[in-house]
């Protein structure tokens, strides 16, 4: 498919000051609804008694119509629209709407030119508005995210990796949005599942291990049916205790113990797909009563007011298939793999 980015109407080819008027007067008399397909030309009725003939600026892309009745132009190895999936519909989506979008701004460069001819101050700008690039960048970012998360491929990224693709979103640095581009995004994360995996697990793994504690003890080579966490708790508007909204630098305690609940989760061979927004585990310490004690399927916990968290296992199977993956001999001084 190709964005419209300017129409041929009547067999005119150039798209002229005269072009744009004329296609802004007769824009909202088109009769889509009635419209009809000549080869690679959409023909139009118009409310000023006349058919309009619309084409792409780049044949041969072919005028179709979708199931909510939008028209669109697309390439004839594009394939039929009754065989395109949910992400393909995305990417179409996604392209009529840079091709909207640019249009509306070709309509706004129109009127401000009209505008600037009837002034007599020599104004950069007749009107304020954001700048095309700005626009586009916002409606690329926003599809990424919705193509991340049809994908699910946050449910095994650990906190670093999930970290690592916020930046790429934010930043704009993924490329347009296309079903090779798309199709290449999903194969490098399916092609590194397992090794993220274990970085998952073993991120959750030096969360729950005792710091500074490398060269004292043995304890940071198993997680024992016990943890201290610290820095976690702080003071509740509407409850005594809530878990604290960030740590002022890494991952916040909200996503260290949804990350910890979810891991759990995954070993217990239910999936990585938090129950809550939050995670139950972090749902539970912000209601829990005075005595800061509560618990889940998987954790009891008591939360204090020094800042900690104490947290006890309550299925040891997977506190050992947590142990057997990141913990044991590859951590002991001397003996690392």
């Amino acid at each position: 498919m190709i964005p419209l980015h300017f129409c041929v109407f009547d067999g005119r080819t150039t798209a002229t000051k005269e072009d744009r008027l004329f296609r802004e007067q007769h824009w909202k008399k088109l009769d889509f609804d009635h419209a009809r397909v000549e080869g690679v030309t959409l023909v139009v009725p118009c409310g000023c008694g006349v058919e309009h003939r619309i084409a792409t600026d780049s044949p041969p892309a072919e005028p179709h119509r979708d199931e909510g009745r939008t028209w669109f132009w697309r390439q004839p190895n594009d394939g039929d629209m009754t065989e395109r999936k949910p992400v393909d519909d995305l990417v179409r989506r996604y392209r009529e709407s840079v091709r909207d979008v640019t249009r509306a701004f070709e309509l706004l460069d129109a009127s401000e030119e009209r505008m600037q001819t009837s002034l007599r101050r020599n104004e950069k700008r007749t009107f304020d508005r954001p700048r095309l690039s700005d626009v586009l960048d916002q409606l690329k970012r926003s599809t990424w995210e919705e193509i991340a998360a049809r994908l699910e491929v946050r449910r095994l990224l650990s906190m670093a990796r999930a970290a690592e693709l916020d930046k790429r979103l934010d930043s704009g640095e993924l490329p347009e949005p296309t079903l090779t581009t798309i199709a290449d995004f999903g194969a490098f994360y399916q092609e590194q599942a397992g090794e993220m995996v274990r970085e998952r697990v073993r991120e959750v793994f030096d969360l729950l291990r005792p710091p500074g504690s490398r060269y004292k003890t043995n304890t940071e080579f198993e997680i024992g049916p016990r943890v201290v966490l610290s820095w976690m708790i702080e003071h509740g508007w509407s409850h005594p205790f809530r878990v604290r909204y960030g740590s002022g630098y890494g991952a916040s305690p909200r996503a260290q113990l949804l990350a910890l609940e979810t891991t759990f989760q995954m070993l217990d061979g239910r999936g990585t797909v938090a129950k809550t927004n939050n995670g139950l585990l972090v749902d539970a310490i912000n209601g829990c009563g005075k005595d800061g004690r509560g618990a889940t399927e998987y954790f009891a916990f008591r939360a204090c007011k020094n800042g900690s968290l104490h947290l006890t296992m309550k299925r040891l199977d997977l506190l050992a298939k947590l142990n057997r993956i990141a913990g044991g001999k590859n951590l002991k001084p001397g003996e690392a793999a």
